[in-house]
């Protein structure tokens, strides 16, 4: 097992393939509540222990991805610190415009990449856009940089692709192939075409 603490809210905590199975968090179970609950707290209390990561228990966030080697990256984040934040700054916040996140989405091949790329070019010319490729499973991610997370003019995109969660955008930049950084909807039509 290693754990590398990311920031003071963040680490990431590698398993072996022994280890995934030790910890029962094979690919395809399911685990119940209370199982999740033991697996967890103790993994957190060897975190605690070895980089000093401290938590909340209520106020957590996990996200476990398979690795190549039959083993598991698991990216935990406290989110105490944020919400910390928020209550102390209620009416500031309020007042601020809330800043625009991106989205990710996954697609199956470049040919439907291609034409939601051509689409966004003629929908939002100051959109920012960029595309990995992830060469074990073969799917393309497009990535929209600084857009409300509802908004309906990217909408149609779901026709084509499967939405996929924004804390998902640090594991892609680290472990897939970029094909096109920043304005992929303006470069990647124009290639294909």
């Amino acid at each position: 097992m290693e754990i590398v603490k990311i920031n003071e809210k963040s680490i990431k905590i590698s398993l072996s393939s022994d280890e995934v199975k030790e910890y029962d968090l094979c690919e395809g179970k399911e685990l119940d509540a209370e199982e999740m609950k033991r697996i967890f707290s103790s993994l957190l209390q060897k975190a605690k222990n070895e980089v000093g990561f401290t938590y909340a228990k209520e106020n957590i966030v996990a996200e476990i991805f398979s690795s190549k080697d039959g083993g598991c990256e698991i990216f935990v984040s406290c989110l105490l610190g944020e919400v910390k934040m928020y209550k102390d700054k209620r009416e500031e916040l309020s007042s601020q415009k809330i800043k625009a996140q991106g989205q990710i989405y996954a697609f199956d091949n470049i040919e439907d990449l291609i034409k939601v790329l051509d689409a966004l070019r003629n929908i939002d010319k100051s959109l920012s856009t960029s595309v990995y490729y992830n060469n074990k499973n073969g799917k393309y991610f497009l990535v929209l940089e600084n857009v409300l997370r509802k908004s309906i003019k990217h909408a149609f995109i779901l026709e084509f692709a499967k939405y996929v969660k924004s804390p998902f955008l640090q594991y892609i930049t680290e472990y897939f192939s970029p094909i096109c950084i920043s304005d992929a909807h303006e470069k990647l039509p124009k290639l294909y075409n």
